[in-house]
């Protein structure tokens, strides 16, 4: 029988008993050990991807459970499993409501159970790899279509979800923000509602020019419209929270009126408030500079500590300017 291409992390604290699998599982399981919790987790990250995951719940400094806490952070998709002495059941629901753990197995472990735990951890993991594969892979499609069909409707407006693209991922990559694919997405989507707002209207808004109170009403509209289209995406909900809140200005109160939000949703709202806002007074003319400046004394209408990542990118573009 082949070995499966997948590895398996067994962590303990008795470096016996992880000599003893590592014979036991040799030839059958690409199998790893750690001796202890923070050997573990050292382990998911130099060592991984691992499929399966089978922890000791009595271990020093770091016990059973709070290690598979910290893996789950680590390795979400490793499927996790606890092989413990320690058998009662208070213990046990703790484990598989904090833990999350697949599958709670007892010492001693006889090899037929422990491999057929294996095995179904094995399937576990893979159905779960395949399926986010799969959500992917049709993510990645509907985007592009997406994109592609703005384009054709309403090429002024794609051509400036390009320019907010470029400002976004520059202002996500200096903020340190997690999960930068959403705020990308956003920014390619940000202007998806335009594509029921009037050309001559919409050229009017990019250049900054005054709108009457119908086109006004048609324009404000868009944010809700392009967030209603895509919150039926399954992993494009906090996509279209920040497209939706796009128009939204910054909390006038706030006890910690520097920190951003926690909530990706409204972050990424705020930064495409700020860079939209920003990129209509370049089409004006206007320098980046000056731009800024106008930002700035909006009355708190923009996350400070947006615009102060706005200003670093202006410090790049020179860099660029002055290398050209």
């Amino acid at each position: 029988m082949s070995i499966p291409n997948e590895k398996i992390l067994l962590v303990d604290d008795d470096p016996n008993l992880l000599a003893g699998l590592r014979r036991q599982f040799r030839g059958t399981y690409r199998v790893v050990t750690a001796e202890g919790g923070k050997q573990g987790l050292v382990a998911l990250q130099e060592q991984g991807p691992f499929a399966v995951l089978i922890s000791d719940m009595r271990m020093p400094e770091m016990n059973g459970i709070q290690f598979l806490m910290k893996a789950k952070e680590v390795s979400p998709d490793t499927v996790r499993m606890m092989l413990t002495g320690n058998a009662d059941i208070d213990t046990a629901m703790h484990a598989v409501n904090e833990g999350n753990i697949f599958r709670f197995l007892t010492k001693p472990c006889q090899r037929e159970t422990m491999e057929w735990a294996i095995e179904s951890a094995l399937k576990q993991y893979r159905m779960v790899v395949a399926e986010r594969q799969l959500l992917e892979g049709t993510l990645k499609g509907s985007i592009q279509v997406i994109a592609d069909v703005l384009a054709l409707v309403n090429p002024s407006a794609f051509s400036r979800t390009a320019r907010i693209r470029q400002y976004v991922t520059q202002i996500v990559h200096i903020l340190e923000l997690p999960d930068t694919w959403q705020y990308e997405v956003a920014a390619l989507l940000s202007q998806l509602g335009c594509i029921a707002v009037p050309p001559e209207v919409l050229a009017k808004a990019t250049a900054g020019q005054e709108l009457d109170e119908k086109e006004n009403q048609l324009f404000q509209q868009h944010p809700v419209l392009g967030g209603r289209l895509l919150a039926r995406i399954p992993r494009l909900e906090t996509v279209a929270e920040m497209i939706t809140q796009q128009m939204t200005a910054c909390p006038e109160e706030s006890e910690t009126p520097d920190a951003l939000p926690e909530e990706p949703g409204k972050v990424g709202a705020l930064i495409l408030r700020a860079v939209i806002d920003f990129d209509t007074y370049i089409a004006r003319g206007i320098t980046s500079t000056q731009a800024i400046g106008y930002l700035r004394k909006a009355n708190s209408q923009y996350h400070p500590r947006v615009l102060d990542a706005m200003q670093r990118l202006e410090a790049v573009d020179i860099v660029y300017n002055l290398q050209a």
